[in-house]
């Protein structure tokens, strides 16, 4: 018997039972978070546990069965649904090997789509992520209707066919059916929630990528919603810090017993969960992206910027911290040519100029982005989040060369899921803050001086 126990033994006030009782207790208040990463191609999920590490064996990945990609086409909101709960399903399985309850539900998920739905919370539109053809003349629309630069200031979004002011004045123009028949529009992890929970709500994360968003007030930007024809109650609430949810339908209930009770965060974005699980959440480091799109960002607490260079972003992680960076145009269509050039292994003459051709393209365009990034965070370290067709290490060397710039492989496999654990633990209160928690570090590539100067980035 432990001397605790022998001390009490001694004294017939102190019950026994009390203190086995409150062990026990202490030891199970150590938190149990599932994390859901609902992507452009895939929905992952996995335990997390108090240090944001994940459980080993509890991770599961389920690919977007369509042609394309869910963030680069326009897909069926409710089949994405179905993804995400079969995931769910799979993930709550492999669970009830480790635990025998869950506590907290995390989750991130792809910024900038829009699904409209009607009075009986159904989808009439599918989830759009682009305006299509149309998308010149949309965004030149909204140049000839609204201020452009003050509208960047304000919403960290310039205009582009990407946010919502381009989809939204879109579909009132070429679709005004479908326009009249929606009583709300939603982010595809918003309308995710109001089938699990009845209620649509939003985080300040998902909402501060829309381009509707206003970031010094962290609130939507009335002033553009009314020129677009939108009234502000078709938008969702934002919710408040530690705001939660609880399944209360039966049928999910029953589906995942272990989810009976857990609290359900609103999802964050994407890209501020991955800056979060990289352990680049200070402006001296800054997260290069590398798979389905490509991009450079910085998080880190503060306020808004009140100007921004004309290429970059600013979102929020939370109400707290921003995330200000910028992608590549026409990313996804580059970076599929770097990853299809890297597969051709450069076995021929031919194949290896057009891999220095691909690949030479690729650098410049981070370079460019890596130079109006250092206007808000300068000389920030860069971390590159690969995914698994572009992690060679000669990929990461002519990335260092191409930059000039050292960069770090990030050892985080999946840094997204990290990510929305973290910020839940801290929100949770246990942890300190995600900027105390330490993330392994990787291999740091330093850039060979004679490839660099071949590339003049342009002023």
């Amino acid at each position: 018997m432990s001397a605790v126990f022998d001390d009490a033994a001694l004294d017939a006030d102190i019950d026994l039972a009390a203190l086995v009782e409150v062990s026990i207790r202490a030891e199970r208040e150590k938190p149990i978070v599932l994390a859901i990463a609902i992507g452009t191609s895939d929905v992952s999920a996995a335990l997390i546990d108090g240090r944001g590490n994940e459980v080993s064996g509890s991770h599961v990945s389920l690919s977007y069965s369509g042609s394309e990609p869910a963030g680069e086409t326009d897909v069926e909101a409710d089949a994405l649904v179905q993804l995400v709960e079969r995931a769910i399903d799979v993930a709550v399985a492999r669970a009830e090997s480790f635990v025998s309850r869950i506590d907290y539900v995390a989750s991130c998920c792809f910024w900038h789509s829009l699904v409209g739905v009607d009075n009986q919370g159904r989808a009439v539109t599918k989830l759009i992520n682009r305006t299509g053809q149309h998308a010149a003349e949309i965004v030149k629309d909204l140049r000839s209707r609204f201020d452009e630069t003050k509208t960047h200031s304000r919403t960290g979004a310039a205009f582009h066919h990407k946010y919502w002011p381009a989809k939204l004045l879109w579909l009132r123009q070429k679709e005004p059916a479908f326009f009249g028949r929606v009583t709300q529009w939603l982010s595809f992890s918003d309308y995710l929630f109001l089938q699990l929970f009845g209620v649509a709500t939003t985080s300040v994360s998902m909402a501060s990528a829309t381009g509707l968003f206003n970031q010094e007030n962290c609130d939507w930007d009335e002033q553009l919603i009314a020129g677009l024809g939108v009234l502000l109650q078709q938008l969702p609430e934002i919710s408040q810090p530690g705001q939660t949810s609880r399944l209360s339908f039966v049928n999910y209930v029953t589906r995942w017993p272990l989810l009976e009770g857990a609290a359900w965060y609103p999802a964050i974005g994407d890209g501020a969960a991955t800056n979060i699980g990289a352990g680049c959440v200070t402006p001296d480091r800054a997260v290069l992206t590398i798979g389905a799109s490509g991009g450079m960002q910085v998080l880190f607490s503060g306020t808004a910027p009140q100007t921004l260079p004309a290429e970059l972003f600013c979102y929020r992680a939370d109400r707290d911290r921003v995330v200000i960076g910028g992608y590549l145009s026409d990313s996804s269509e580059l970076i599929a040519r770097t990853r299809d050039a890297l597969k051709s292994k450069a076995e021929t003459d031919e194949s290896k100029q057009q891999l220095g051709s691909v690949m030479e393209a690729t650098w410049h365009r981070f370079a460019r982005l890596a130079r109006d990034i250092d206007k808000l965070a300068p000389n920030a370290d860069i971390v590159a989040v690969r995914d698994s067709a572009l992690s060679s290490p000669m990929f990461f060397q002519k990335l260092a060369d191409g930059l000039g710039r050292p960069i770090e492989a990030s050892p985080v496999d999946a840094p997204s899921l990290r990510g929305a654990g973290l910020l839940a633990l801290e929100a949770i209160g246990k942890i300190d803050s995600i900027e105390t928690i330490d993330t392994p570090r990787g291999e740091i590539y330093e850039p060979g001086m004679s490839s660099h100067t071949s590339l003049k980035i342009e002023t």
